[in-house]
């Protein structure tokens, strides 16, 4: 494994994170959307 790919891990696994918070935030926006319509 070179520096390059142990860094991106990294920061996947670090983002990776607060990716999963945000995309759940956006499904719950979209139910809400849903179910107010």
């Amino acid at each position: 494994m070179t520096a390059v790919e142990r860094v991106d891990g990294w920061v996947f696994a670090w983002g990776g994170k607060w990716a999963a918070v945000g995309q759940v935030e956006r499904v719950a926006e979209h139910i809400a959307r849903v179910v107010a319509a």
